[in-house]
């Protein structure tokens, strides 16, 4: 069971199910926010450099630095969609520090590594991945809505591809996460943010969404659908790296 702390200082014990009932109500989407994401609901045309940085301004606006733009062009037309897949002990971490389980189920765009994917098993967490060559084509806003009308459940998405290629890839995994969207990527993701990087960012900061958990040159960004989902699921808040 979870405790949950409300801003007037009420204390509220809830399950599993109800915080889910309370805060993830089954598919009654209300028609203007369908409408809203039939808009951003469309497939990424990245076949040049204007293309790419169309689409990355789409899900995340402001002036990108060009020198970010031009490594994600690169790291497309090489595929290197995801130089260092997550790893058993970065998953460790992160089991330690979220209840996982306890969030539904996780969608993996990008299929782990066997080792990994036994370790969420054994957390009795439950999930799906996308067999065959990972591809960017999986993480369009046009392919999780399909996805998302198939009955595909998106409680949580998880993805560990480049810090490039993640200005392209979280917008539209935060959009289709019901309760949290996580991203192992490199320590530079934040380190070396742009200006349009970091005010997304703080942005999420700002509505209480987002969390960080460090470890070394790596680290876990998670995006909560709201503040209430944060606040029940992180075991140990004062473990998580402060943005500045």
């Amino acid at each position: 069971r979870f405790q949950v702390t409300y801003d007037d200082g009420v204390v509220e014990v809830l399950g599993v199910t109800e915080l889910r009932n309370r805060l993830a109500p089954k598919q009654r989407v209300p028609k203007s926010v369908r409408a809203s994401t039939s808009q951003v609901s469309s497939s990424w045309g990245l076949d040049s450099p204007q293309q790419v940085e169309t689409a990355v301004v789409q899900g995340m606006p402001g002036e990108h630095e060009v020198y970010k733009l031009s490594a994600l062009s690169t790291a497309l037309s090489l595929g290197r969609i995801r130089p260092c897949p997550v790893t058993v002990q970065e998953v460790d971490v992160l089991l330690g520090a979220l209840a996982l389980e306890a969030a539904g189920a996780i969608f993996l765009p990008f299929k782990w590594h066997e080792e990994v994917l036994q370790q969420l098993r054994e957390a009795a967490c439950v999930f799906k991945f996308l067999p065959g060559k990972p591809h960017l084509k999986a993480l369009e806003p046009r392919a999780l809505e399909r996805a998302r009308k198939d009955g595909l459940g998106m409680n949580v998405i998880a993805v560990d591809v480049g810090a490039e290629v993640l200005d392209l890839a979280f917008p539209a995994i935060v959009q289709f996460a019901g309760v949290v969207a996580l991203a192992c990527v490199s320590y530079s993701y934040l380190s070396a943010a742009d200006y349009a990087r970091m005010r997304w960012l703080l942005g999420l900061r700002k509505q209480g969404r987002l969390a960080i958990l460090k470890m070394g040159e790596r680290m876990w960004v998670m995006v909560f659908s709201n503040a209430l989902w944060k606040h029940a699921l992180l075991q140990d808040e004062g473990s998580l790296h402060e943005l500045a």
